[in-house]
């Protein structure tokens, strides 16, 4: 009988999507729909200039693959497998959703709340053994 995937495996996984997401919404924002004068530069310069009133959403827009990235890397390489690694990743994962919810659309936050539950289990003792009677 196959072991089923480690928790943190599912978390790293699972936090694949919310950056692909996001990347598509970037790249439709600046590559689909450009007026024939406009480029993806100037659409760029603008989002992020003071003239924009919501220049601060694009700003975490921008940030929020990173930081899904970054968490899926220490996720997959096996941080969590220590106990104040797994509450910290637990935390600023949690973190990520509920900023989420309170700034951005429903679907990236629905997104980054995903993985909670496996990141949960990650704090549980001998999550990251392999062996099904130690999960």
């Amino acid at each position: 009988m196959k072991a089923p995937p480690k928790p943190s495996t599912v978390v790293a996984i699972i936090l694949v999507i919310p950056t692909v997401y996001v990347l598509a919404i970037w790249y439709i924002l600046l590559f689909v729909g450009q007026p024939p004068e406009g480029t993806w530069l100037g659409q760029l310069r603008y989002i992020f200039s003071a003239a924009n009133d919501y220049r601060w959403w694009y700003v975490w827009f921008a940030a929020l693959p990173i930081v899904c990235i970054s968490h899926a890397a220490l996720y997959a390489l096996g941080f969590a497998a220590k106990r104040t690694w797994a509450r910290g990743l637990f935390a600023t994962t949690t973190s990520v959703a509920l900023v989420n919810f309170v700034f951005t659309a429903w679907m990236p936050a629905f997104l980054t709340a995903l993985p909670i539950y496996w990141a949960f289990l990650c704090l549980r003792p001998g999550h990251d053994s392999a062996t099904p009677g130690n999960a």
